[in-house]
């Protein structure tokens, strides 16, 4: 489904909380499985950790946007 949803709209960053061995290997997996969507991803056992990815990564995207 996320190969077909990137069809339309590439600029996607996500991010999962993973806590546990089997949360985390799974979003691992299906990073891998998602490569293709060409999409940033990041996956990680806190959601502080994930929140300071996400929000970097958004506060990127706007600075790249207000520079055009």
């Amino acid at each position: 489904m996320a190969i077909e949803v990137s069809k339309c709209n590439k600029n996607i960053v996500i991010t999962g909380v993973m806590p546990t061995d089997l949360e985390f290997g799974m979003g691992r997996m299906w990073q891998a499985y998602a490569d293709e969507t060409g999409w940033e991803s990041f996956v990680r056992r806190t959601r502080d950790e994930a929140e300071k990815w996400i929000q970097s990564k958004v506060e990127m995207k706007l600075n790249f946007e207000n520079e055009i």
